[in-house]
């Protein structure tokens, strides 16, 4: 079967990919830098003239963890994305409970966390969880302190691990952060 390609079917994909690719082309990255399992970026809105670090670990197959802060310390926020494969539900519902485990000890800082959700620019529907601002330096504390992360649900009385992290590398990676962002790794977050 052939595909026929219309005037109206090309202006409608072109309308759906440019807003996309102009919110990619306002942002640019400055540095990049990885050790052990962890990376970190730091990135600059030209628009805004705002610059923000990202500090990650997983992809490639796997769920991503990040914490991303803004310059001088502002608007700090940790998610965890699972992966979710075309044709198959997200791995997490919206009405589930997050579930944090670090070194086999679960984290009362899941219980904190939002599942939000969204369709990505392929039409896949995607979930993350994140937390903001005044319990980042709590989660900072546990990821610096452990060895490993497990990250997952609490749905219907039963734990479902979806995730598991190497530790190896955050602190190193939070503290480049800090210095190209301009903020003290120790202190709470602030709420621009």
């Amino acid at each position: 079967m052939k595909t026929r390609v219309t005037a109206t079917g090309l202006a409608l994909g072109l309308a759906l990919l440019l807003p996309s690719l102009a919110a990619h082309a306002n942002q640019r990255e400055l540095a990049y830098w990885t050790h052990g399992n962890w990376n970190v970026a730091l990135v600059e809105n030209i628009e805004h003239d705002i610059r923000t670090c990202r500090v990650w670990t997983g992809g490639d197959g796997i769920g991503t963890v990040s914490l991303t802060v803004g310059e001088g310390g502002f608007d700090a926020a940790f998610s965890y994305q699972p992966v979710t494969f075309r044709g198959m539900a997200p791995p997490m519902e919206l009405d589930d409970d997050v579930m944090m485990i670090f070194d086999g000890q679960e984290s009362w800082i899941a219980e904190e966390m939002e599942i939000f959700g969204w369709y990505d620019d392929s039409g896949i529907y995607q979930v993350d969880a994140a937390l903001s601002n005044y319990l980042v330096a709590e989660t900072v504390q546990s990821l610096e302190a452990a060895n490993t992360l497990l990250m997952g649900t609490h749905r219907g009385g039963q734990s479902h691990v979806i995730d598991s992290f190497l530790l190896s590398g955050f602190t190193a990676t939070w503290l480049k952060a800090a210095d190209w962002c301009g903020f003290d790794p120790d202190k709470q977050f602030q709420t621009s």
